[in-house]
């Protein structure tokens, strides 16, 4: 059993082999630290030797503080701990040199077998073992009456020197959680990790970062999920790799399905054969909520006049879309509504086909909608069927309300004989 000394803080120390010696704050006069802290010596280095001299002196402790010094096992570099709590009950445990000790430079772990601590061939820093059978448990208990609660953090400085911080810079991993288990060859092996890394240059205000989950550190193409706090993107498959993506849900298995050799989407379907390849229905709102609100097939085309939302458009031999005019049959027929303004050249949305909605429009609800002979904006829609010599007579839609109408446009035109 190793002799336990308290020197006094002022004086200096020379211990010898296997002793441990404590040095608590002695203005309180609590010697209750000094118990708990030599129980966890005695757990964790029960043949402690020294090296050389260790001086303690005012220094090193600090009011309201516990340090802990204490020699390494036979080989292992000297070390020392030290314990500190401030002013509102939070609590530091801080090396002098490298990584506080847990587990020795011999990769010497400990741990509980069958509720012995036992000492076991760990790589690492830190590590608790649990063995014969039973789970490996860790709590975090915070008991508070307001908003508060564990955090956990993990803090990283662009600097090897302990208490230096210098801005964390792009690239630069900030946490690492690796998931392993044994491979074939007996040894650990990576099977999956969550990733968190620094995607700029730290800047004040915050430090702009991605989380990233892995099936392996094979690389990039095992990245399966990639989460940006920098207001760009959130990637599924970031790799690029050949992995299908399901979403299932109460009503079927493949509610939503990626096929990663192709990217082709299915819906209610694992095997899409089609950009988007569809197994049920597909619903439009048939009920606009708002003025010029519309629902159903859309297309981005080029105007060629400056049209407004609710124009009938037809497509002309320069490809650019312009005002129906069912006078003649060279200006129909009309394939397209606008629901959003253009100008000539520029691009304009279409309704190609479905629901649409108009405040300035009032309709006979249930009759039938033609392509005007006005062929002027906001003009080129009518109730009343042409019925001038040589006018074109297309069905475009029926008003469904006095301010809707489903357009489905007929590509029949009749023309009128008088």
């Amino acid at each position: 059993m190793p002799t336990i000394k308290f020197p006094d803080d002022t004086v200096a120390v020379t211990p010898t082999a296997s002793d441990i010696l404590l040095l608590a704050d002695q203005s309180d006069g609590n010697k209750a630290k000094d118990v708990l802290v030599s129980a966890l010596i005695t757990l964790f280095h029960t043949t402690p030797t020294f090296t050389g001299a260790v001086t303690l002196g005012t220094a090193d402790v600090d009011a309201g503080s516990l340090t802990m010094i204490m020699g390494a096992q036979a080989g292992d570099p000297q070390f020392s701990i030290a314990i500190s709590s401030d002013a509102d009950g939070d609590v530091t445990l801080d090396a002098d040199t490298g990584d506080v000790i847990m587990e020795s430079a011999t990769n010497r772990g400990w741990g509980v077998v069958n509720g012995t601590w036992v000492a076991g061939s760990m790589a690492g820093n830190f590590n608790v073992i649990e063995a014969n059978g039973n789970d490996n448990e860790t709590y975090f208990d915070t008991y508070n009456t307001g908003n508060l609660y564990t955090k956990l953090y993990f803090r990283k400085a662009d600097s090897n020197t302990m208490g230096t911080l210098l801005p964390t810079d792009n690239g630069e991993y900030l946490c690492d959680f690796w998931f392993k288990g044994v491979n074939t060859g007996n040894a650990w092996d990576t099977g999956a990790a969550i990733r968190v890394k620094a995607v700029a240059n730290a800047a004040a205000g915050g430090i702009a970062t991605e989380m990233v989950f892995q099936t392996s550190l094979g690389g990039a193409d095992q990245e399966m999920l990639c989460l940006n706090n920098d207001n760009t993107e959130n990637i599924i498959n970031r790799g690029a790799q050949d992995r299908d993506f399901r979403v299932a849900s109460i009503g079927g298995a493949n509610s939503f399905f990626v096929q990663g050799s192709d990217g082709f989407v299915g819906m209610g379907t694992n095997t899409p054969a089609f950009e988007l390849d569809v197994v049920g229905n597909i619903g439009i709102d048939s009920i606009p909520d708002a003025d010029h609100k519309s629902s159903g097939i859309t297309a981005t085309m080029t105007a060629g006049v400056t049209c407004a939302v609710g124009d009938l458009l037809y497509q002309n031999a320069d490809g650019e879309l312009y005002f129906v005019d069912a006078d003649a049959a060279a200006t129909m027929p009309g394939i397209f509504l606008a629901i959003s303004a253009g100008t000539n050249g520029n691009p304009v949305t279409v309704l190609c086909l479905g629901y649409a909605r108009d405040d300035t429009w009032t309709w006979t609800v249930g009759g039938l909608i033609y392509a005007s002979t006005t062929g002027t904006t906001t003009n080129t829609l009518t109730q009343t069927a042409p019925a001038g010599d040589g006018d074109q007579v297309q069905v475009v839609g029926v008003a469904t309300h006095a301010d809707r109408m489903y357009f489905k446009p007929s590509l029949v035109l009749v023309e009128v004989v008088v």
